[in-house]
């Protein structure tokens, strides 16, 4: 409760784990520090969104997503997590594209996805 700054962006990074425990782990935590720290979380989460999309592309995105639910489906079997891993990723690039790159993947694959 002396410096929530130091735990909230690592629990922000932690809260977009393909982990389910890690993600779960953290999100929980979070609403619980939002009851008393509801700016710097917010915050937070804004930086944090906005550091992830103006570092990965949305083509780097897919293609790591697209590994993520291979193994899910074919080492781990889990089938469930493997779509949750695809509309995760679906959600994240269907809204407008705000820079060139995202204007490009929309218009070379927004039909396929």
């Amino acid at each position: 409760n002396v410096h929530p700054q130091a735990l909230v962006y690592p629990l922000t990074v932690a809260s977009k784990s393909v982990s389910i425990q890690r993600h779960k782990a953290a999100k929980d935590i979070l609403n619980e520090m939002k009851k008393q720290c509801l700016v710097l979380v917010q915050q937070a989460e804004l930086v944090s969104h906005e550091l992830i999309r103006v570092s990965i592309v949305w083509h780097e995105m897919w293609q790591e997503a697209l590994e993520d639910a291979s193994r899910m489906y074919f080492n781990e079997n889990n089938l469930d997590a493997m779509i949750e891993r695809l509309h995760e990723i679906h959600q994240q690039t269907s809204g407008k594209p705000e820079t060139i790159r995202e204007i490009s993947f929309k218009q070379n694959f927004g039909r396929l996805i």
